[in-house]
């Protein structure tokens, strides 16, 4: 009879758990980021076609949502402040001509 106890099947047991709360912690993030990939790139594919077809307010309106998006590259981030502004130059000039 032994008074050591045999402590490697707990600490096997414990590694295990602790690598699939990993595992799962990542893949939880991981599929997070997609969908914030997938949200923002539908919010620019319709803001893109309301500002083609020249509706300039409503396409603000989306340009201006997709400033709070969650996940948004530096070049997404740098082409909705250059609609934006294209936008706002358009509205003005729509304004002038407008009596």
């Amino acid at each position: 009879m032994s008074f050591i106890k045999d402590e490697e099947n707990e600490s096997s047991f414990w590694d295990w758990v602790i690598l699939g709360a990993i595992v799962l912690g990542g893949l939880g993030f991981w599929f997070y980021y997609q969908s914030g990939k997938k949200a923002t790139a539908e919010g620019f594919r319709v803001s893109d076609s309301l500002y083609q077809v020249g509706a300039y307010e409503r396409a603000k309106e989306k340009y201006e949502e997709l400033k709070s998006a969650g996940i948004i590259s530096e070049a997404e981030d740098s082409i909705l402040y250059h609609r934006l502004e294209s936008i706002d130059e358009k509205l003005d000039s729509l304004k002038e001509i407008t009596p």
